[in-house]
């Protein structure tokens, strides 16, 4: 039970200065590699990652708390982006693991480019084509695979 007046303890996370309204996803690279595959696995468990970000905790005045009620769940925008990411890293085949590994639990490079017989410069070439092609509004209509054979070489 909350009482008027009474101060709350509210663990408060790290600071994260590329956030964004879940109104303003756009799956753009930038959003995609800055915010929402490092924050993936919140956002699987219909929660947004929060705004203001300090080390320790925040005192919040319970009386200012307000309850408001929507016509969709507050976690309903989280599920529905962590989805749409999910059936992009599934498109990507074998290859979802590196995104996985480097951007969701902050992998090494060095051993993923070694797991896939790849050196540096051909693995960054990959890590970019799959963020090419897991990025932009709309969702590719074919696999990471067959969307890289069609690709326009410049």
């Amino acid at each position: 039970m909350i009482v008027a007046g009474a101060v709350l303890n509210v663990p408060v996370y790290h600071i994260m200065t590329n956030w964004i309204k879940p109104g303003d996803v756009n799956f753009s690279r930038e959003q995609m590699e800055n915010f929402l595959l490092p924050n993936l696995s919140l956002l699987q468990r219909g929660e947004w990652p929060p705004e203001e970000v300090e080390t320790g905790y925040a005192e919040i005045d319970a009386a200012s708390i307000q309850h408001h009620s929507a016509s969709t769940a507050y976690f309903t925008r989280a599920c529905e982006i962590a989805a749409e990411i999910g059936s992009r890293l599934n498109q990507c085949g074998k290859y979802q693991r590196i995104i996985r590994e480097l951007n969701c639990v902050q992998g090494d490079p060095g051993r993923l480019a070694q797991a896939y017989n790849l050196d540096m410069d051909s693995f960054n070439i990959l890590w970019n084509k799959l963020l090419i092609y897991i990025s932009g509004w709309r969702r590719k209509r074919v696999s990471f695979k067959r969307w890289v054979k069609s690709e326009v070489k410049i």
